[in-house]
């Protein structure tokens, strides 16, 4: 998203303005981007891949570490939306006026679903054994993950300093490089299956809420 396509009067109160670092709402738009980067870019992306990985290298106790992780990330998310907020509120622009602010909103829900969607799925995968549930659990991840990831890009255009572009071809190269190790991942799906299958045959049960 480029300035350009920015109403002049949220630019106005967004713009030159909110990158001076006197002033109280630049450091609450810093904080907000950098947190959500981390929390999106970094906490969830490694939950992601985690929950990749630990179902083949740690069939038996990946769960409680991949919730833990997630768990943490939605907090970071919450902290960082709020800092968000309250900087556009200091800034006198509107609330969710622009393209960033809405998908940001969406993400948001979306994780909520997704976190409560996790637990429930483990639940009902652990009492009948249904897969479909999981499926669709890591479909939604995956589309949260890429929506994230083009957020940042937007903010980054929305925040304008000359770095802006630097950081934008350093974090757009990190979230292809983190799709690309979770692909790879893939491969040991059949693994796993086989995994499963063993234990399942050997009647071993995981503990149902882990």
């Amino acid at each position: 998203m480029s300035t350009s396509s920015v109403p002049s009067s949220h630019f106005d109160a967004l713009d030159a303005p909110h990158r001076d670092l006197s002033q109280a709402r630049t450091w609450f738009f810093l904080l907000h981007a950098v947190l959500m980067i981390v929390t999106f870019l970094g906490i969830f992306a490694f939950g992601i891949l985690f929950g990749r990985f630990g179902r083949t290298f740690l069939p038996r106790s990946w769960f409680p570490y991949h919730r833990a992780i997630q768990i943490t990330g939605v907090a970071s998310m919450a902290i960082a939306a709020i800092l968000g907020i309250i900087a556009v509120q200091i800034a006198g622009a509107k609330h969710f006026a622009l393209l960033h602010q809405k998908l940001g909103l969406a993400v948001i829900i979306l994780v909520l679903l997704q976190a409560a969607g996790g637990q429930i799925g483990h639940v009902i995968r652990q009492r009948h054994g249904h897969r479909a549930q999981n499926a669709f659990h890591v479909a939604l991840g995956l589309t949260i993950f890429g929506l994230a990831a083009y957020n940042v890009q937007l903010g980054l255009d929305l925040w304008g300093w000359k770095p802006a572009p630097v950081w934008k071809t350093v974090l757009g190269v990190w979230s292809i490089l983190l799709a690309v190790v979770y692909v790879g991942g893939l491969t040991l799906v059949p693994a796993q299956r086989q995994q499963e299958l063993d234990q399942a045959m050997g009647g071993e049960r995981e503990p149902l809420l882990r």
